[in-house]
């Protein structure tokens, strides 16, 4: 199974480096060969050939307008007028006629300033989202081998 995480987010921003710290650590919980990370400010088209090539692709990120240190996932659908996502997924569809499985994760966060502290609320919620992230993976990857 390929997977590709993508962690979104500006790692000095305060709780944007949520997302990087997130996928790093998700590097270490698989046996996966085929696990592609990526970390980025923000999603660009250069995005669209690993997810092609992708079984599942996670999108980690922030929200301001959730409550603080709340983990949402989500599956995305591929959609031009959508979220960041979704567009992208649009464009990989077009382009390449691949529709991975997606999903966005989202914590609520309220520092998005200059720093690289996380906010304590940002980093109790890290525990919530690895295993939220790691249940998916795991229950995709038994499907997928079976």
């Amino acid at each position: 199974m390929r997977v590709v995480i993508i962690g979104c987010g500006d790692p000095l921003k305060g709780d944007e480096a949520l997302a990087w710290e997130a996928a790093r650590e998700l590097c270490a919980l698989w046996p996966i060969t085929s696990l592609l990370v990526r970390f980025c400010e923000r999603l660009t088209p250069d995005l669209a050939d690993p997810i092609a090539k992708a079984d599942l692709v996670i999108f980690l990120g922030t929200a301001a307008d959730e409550p603080v240190g709340r983990v949402t996932g989500e599956l995305v659908a591929a959609a031009a007028g959508g979220t960041e996502p979704a567009r992208l997924l649009a464009q990989v569809s077009d382009r390449f006629g691949s529709r991975p499985e997606a999903w966005s994760f989202r914590v609520g966060a309220e520092r998005f300033g200059a720093g690289e502290e996380l906010s304590a609320g940002a980093r109790g919620a890290l525990p919530d989202l690895l295993r939220q992230v790691s249940d998916l993976v795991t229950s995709r990857a038994a499907v997928h081998s079976a």
